[in-house]
């Protein structure tokens, strides 16, 4: 699933009421969308030893956004976002504020992509 239907999935059970489902598929969108960065970033190095391992770790993904900031791409507090509202310790309006963050990291992530396609 893309990164943005996710986000929209858990925003509409976030709506619902359904807190700790929509925290997982919120930070879901947000892995998705990190995912994607790489790619945008074409940071092969973390893509190939992912290919390797034949699946994400949080250490790659942490990587991702290391890199990003390396390169001028500020996602640090959006990915902190993420990881507060994978805790799901918050009420509802602070992970709906939360979420914007996360939204954030899919702009990104779709900017990025999208450039990379022209």
């Amino acid at each position: 699933m893309k990164a943005k239907d996710l986000f929209n999935l858990a925003n509409d059970l976030l709506n619902e009421g359904i807190m700790e489902d929509s925290c997982e598929i919120f930070f879901r969108a947000a892995v998705e969308a990190v995912k994607n960065i790489a790619k945008g970033l074409n940071a092969k190095e973390i893509l190939n030893k992912v290919k390797e391992k034949g699946d994400w770790q949080v250490e790659d993904l942490f990587k991702v956004i290391i890199l990003a900031e390396e390169r001028g791409i500020h996602l640090k507090r959006y990915w902190d976002s993420a990881m507060m509202v994978l805790n799901c310790d918050g009420t509802t309006e602070l992970t709906r504020e939360r979420s914007k963050d996360i939204l954030k990291l899919i702009e990104i992530s779709d900017e990025l992509i999208s450039s990379n396609m022209q």
